[in-house]
């Protein structure tokens, strides 16, 4: 779900096939495979690109061991981005094991894109695993000017990996540490002095390679006029074919003199004029192109005959450098480039912005679109860039590539994208992605009044931007709580929203459904999360699809299935990957979606699995709501494991402390008083709960889903309290409506609350119906956490139930295991649903769980019993009252909740305590 890379910058450069071989170099550059980094620095036209293409083809000398890989990426001014640079360098590394850099490529496809140095750390410890030598050569790196980039590529040499070697190819130093890299040799040097021909190699090249045999005082003086520099000796060779006779060869290079630009300008001048019109104009509308091919240029200069121009050019040897084997792109060697780029500008100015708008139109047509806008912008055709930005946003944010969104608005002032409707949605977008709902709620008010001054140009007629505003409104208005207000919104959209515009139908659909969800309509909001599931399906919006099936997900566990909620959440997470089947940062989503599942299970390491990664790509990616969400479920399961998870939970609240959102805050200190309760720090949570009752007392109890987790928490602080009856009225107004709602899941985490409130007020026969009442509903669905959350007090209620021999009691005994010390799962694959389930045994420590132990009388009691003794047998035995003997045996009955003394001394050896 990344935009298209060009893959010809990761091609090594084809050799000529006439060379002059520099075996001398060739032998330096093998030297130094044992330190970090090579540099080759020289100016332009040293022929450094040549050498390192040539050194890598030694593996054709079998100078190579099946053990050493290269990858190569050449690069341009665009690359000077932190986020493209890295995207390109991931690039080059997957052309040697796909596997490479992947995690770094999920990570750049964000909103807002995580720190340099944190990408490369991952491509570190991968290129660390490895077992062979990798070479990496970056070609043309005098173009990256970008500071960031800089510290990011110090950072990698300061950590690679032994095995690990990087190849600089520049015109001039980098600022990288070299001083430092020198003193500790761990760089190896190729300057000019060493690129330049000697004069041997000077005459090897003009005879080898260009035909051109002149007496050894020519090539001496032409050796010592250029300084042994590559280019210039080709550039005079260009002028050497066409001249005869000694006489005009001296003079030639008597002439042949000055420093390199003088140089540069008469043999350009002396080729570009000895070529025919038609080449010269060739070669100078074509230059604006960074690589070109026969289409491209044939759009560009409205020829038919580029590819047979082509052809002629390089045939004629004029700096075309062919960038795949094929021989379908080329470039201009560099040093040539810029000439004709100067030339151009010089002569025909007035035609720039008409070149750069037909590559665009090119571009455009081959969905090339980064492409296509940096060509529009060097048109200066602001409107055409925007118009591209309009054009592509949908596609582009279909397929979850918010980076790329990110990137097209930094090319405009701030200024112009609040002018303009779409750019401004979609920096509203991508403010409300990273998780930045206060700035976005401003903004969104800000541009508004503009663009409904600009859609009142057609009131009557359904406007796009009149639809977005109102989607975006809805969900600020789930951020405040108000669901009402959120439907009103989405209902407005759908009417504003046109039909064409199916992804935004597809974000309708979905934010429709949370808020009739949270305004506990649970069917509409299902049947909405379909309709944006489908119409992502028929589109191709994966990120639609994503979104719908996580939605419905969630859906799913709210209504009891947890079941169905993980197969959809593993759906949605088949959906949220790249065209190299990477996960994209998105991808957090269903991970956390499923962390919650299998934390419900008791499944705590897989849990601890989906959510670490949810985390790292949240936190990498700038995704701050899958941070939050992630953080306060992985609390959730450190605190099943007994372990602090303040830590976590602190992570969320320090994010959402940046948000200006006080309904987020008050859940995040709901669920830190949650973890204070569970490690038994009543005062505490006390305080939490006394604030929150302060607020709000009980005007939003039963009103809608959103406040349950906070007053089910009420309950449970009251209950700890030893304020039974309060916490009991207050579960009795949560039940009915989520009754009535069928949220299946928080019914039985409201049943459970009501057992140990029954429980706490003496009410035994109430706890354990009441309790029998949540076993049965969560049986199906195998619910472990819901109960074992609660700690003893309920594992007390629970091995009541399991003792009463009901449909259930196999189900409550095989929960007490979760109570365990160390929280053992109760499996370790999903649980098969209950008829294929075998009746588990009751535990051999049931015993622990009896509300109350037998004394060492009753124990005593119960042993005569078993030896056959009876009551009067007994009194004697122990020379007390048979009265006495008949109360030790009630209350030994109603201890071991049996009716009789035989079933008494059964159950006592059923459990061991005879």
């Amino acid at each position: 779900m990344s935009a298209p890379i060009l893959t010809t910058k990761l091609f090594v450069p084809v050799l000529p096939d006439q060379r002059t071989p520099r075996q001398r170099l060739i032998e330096r550059l093998d030297a130094g495979l044992n330190r970090k980094l090579t540099l080759v620095s020289a100016p332009a036209g040293f022929g450094k690109t040549t050498l390192l293409a040539e050194w890598i083809a030694g593996v054709d000398d079998r100078r190579w061991t099946s053990d050493d890989s290269f990858a190569w990426l050449s690069l341009d001014r665009q690359d000077d981005d932190p986020t493209l640079f890295l995207t390109y360098l991931a690039a080059a590394l997957q052309t040697v094991d796909e596997e490479l850099g992947e995690t770094a490529l999920s990570l750049l496809q964000s909103t807002q894109s995580p720190a340099p140095q944190v990408v490369l750390g991952t491509v570190i410890n991968e290129l660390a695993q490895r077992s062979d030598r990798l070479i990496l050569a970056l070609d043309d790196y005098h173009l990256i000017e970008n500071p960031i980039i800089h510290e990011a590529l110090a950072y990698l040499l300061d950590h690679q990996p032994p095995q690990f070697h990087l190849v600089i190819a520049s015109r001039a130093d980098p600022p990288l540490p070299l001083a430092r890299l020198r003193v500790r040799q761990q760089m190896n040097e190729i300057r000019a002095a060493d690129l330049r021909f000697t004069t041997a190699e000077a005459a090897a090249f003009l005879r080898q390679v260009w035909h051109v045999d002149l007496a050894p005082n020519h090539v001496a003086a032409l050796e010592a006029r250029t300084e042994g520099w590559i280019a210039g000796l080709q550039l005079a060779a260009l002028s050497l074919e066409r001249l005869q006779g000694e006489q005009e060869i001296s003079e030639f290079v008597e002439a042949f003199a000055g420093s390199h630009r003088y140089v540069l300008d008469y043999l350009a001048d002396e080729v570009l004029q000895q070529q025919p019109p038609d080449v010269q104009t060739f070669l100078l509308h074509s230059s604006i192109l960074e690589r070109l091919c026969a289409g491209l240029c044939g759009a560009v200069l409205a020829t038919p005959a580029a590819q047979t121009m082509l052809e002629r050019i390089e045939a004629a040897n004029l700096f075309l450098v062919p960038l795949d084997g094929r021989r379908e792109w080329f470039r201009y060697h560099h040093l040539f480039a810029d000439l004709l780029r100067h030339r151009l500008k010089q002569t025909q100015p007035d035609l720039l912005p008409t070149l750069h708008q037909r590559a665009s139109r090119w571009y455009e047509e081959h969905q090339l679109i980064d492409e296509a806008i940096t060509h529009a912008l060097a048109a200066g055709d602001t409107d055409r860039l925007i118009g591209l930005i309009e054009q592509a946003r949908w596609q582009v944010h279909g397929r979850g590539d918010l980076a790329t969104l990110r990137r097209w608005l930094d090319l405009l002032p701030p200024e112009q994208v609040e002018a303009n409707g779409s750019l401004a949605m979609i920096q509203v977008w991508l403010l409300l992605y990273g998780g930045k709902m206060a700035e976005a709620e401003a903004y969104l008010d800000r541009v508004t009044p503009i663009l409904n001054e600009t859609a009142q140009a057609e009131p009557d007629q359904p406007h796009a931007w009149r639809g977005e505003i109102a989607v975006l409104q809805a969900q600020i208005a789930i951020n405040h709580g108000d669901h009402e207000r959120a439907i009103a919104h989405c209902l407005r959209a759908q009417a504003e929203v046109p039909a064409g515009n199916l992804v935004i139908r597809a974000i309708l659909e979905n934010m429709l459904g949370k808020s009739y969800r949270m305004n506990g309509d649970l069917a509409a909001a299902g049947q909405a999360y379909a309709t944006a599931t489908d119409i992502g399906a028929r589109t191709g919006n994966q990120l639609a699809v994503m979104s719908g099936l996580c939605n419905q997900a969630a859906l799913c566990e709210v209504l009891g299935g947890l079941r169905q909620a993980e197969s959809l959440q593993l759906k949605a997470l088949a959906q949220a990957r790249d065209r190299r089947g990477r996960p994209i940062p998105l991808a957090g989503v269903p991970l956390v979606g499923l962390g919650k599942v299998y934390r419900e299970w008791n499944r705590l390491d897989e849990a601890t699995q989906q959510l670490e990664e949810a985390l790292h790509l949240g936190r990498r990616s700038g995704l701050e709501g899958i941070v939050v969400d992630g953080a306060i479920t992985l609390a959730l399961v450190q605190m099943a494991q007994g372990a602090d998870a303040h830590a976590t939970l602190g992570e969320a609240q320090e994010i959402v402390a940046n948000w200006q959102e006080p309904l987020m805050e008050l859940r995040l200190a709901a669920f830190a008083a949650r973890l204070w309760l569970a490690q038994g720090d009543l005062e505490k949570a006390a305080v939490w709960a006394d604030d929150f009752w302060r607020e709000y007392g009980d005007q939003q109890a039963g009103q809608s889903e959103h406040f349950e987790i906070e007053y089910t928490l009420l309950a449970r602080i009251w209950l700890a309290q030893g304020r039974a009856g309060e916490a009991r009225l207050l579960l009795d107004r949560l039940l009915q409506p989520a009754e009535d709602a069928g949220r299946k899941g928080r019914v039985i985490e409201i049943l459970t609350l009501q057992a140990l409130a029954w429980q706490a007020a003496g009410e035994s026969d109430e706890a354990l119906e009441t309790l029998s009442r949540a076993l049965t509903l969560a049986q199906p669905q195998q619910y472990v956490r819901t109960f074992a959350d609660e700690g003893r007090p309920l594992g007390e209620l629970l091995a009541r139930v399991a003792l009463m021999e009901t449909e259930v009691s196999d189900y409550a005994a095989q929960l007490l295991t979760a109570f365990d010390a160390g929280e053992t799962a109760l499996a370790t694959a999903p649980p098969l649903p209950p008829a294929e389930k075998a009746a588990a045994p009751v535990p051999a420590d049931l015993a622990q769980w009896l509300a109350e132990p037998l004394s060492e009388r009753e124990l005593e009691v119960l042993g005569l019993v078993a030896q056959g003794l009876t009551n009067r047998e007994v009194s004697q035995r122990l020379v007390v009252s048979i009265a006495t003997v008949k109360k030790h045996m009630e209350n030994i009955h109603g201890k071991l909740y049996v009716n009789n003394r035989t079933q008494a001394v059964a159950r006592a050896r059923e459990l061991g305590i005879l």
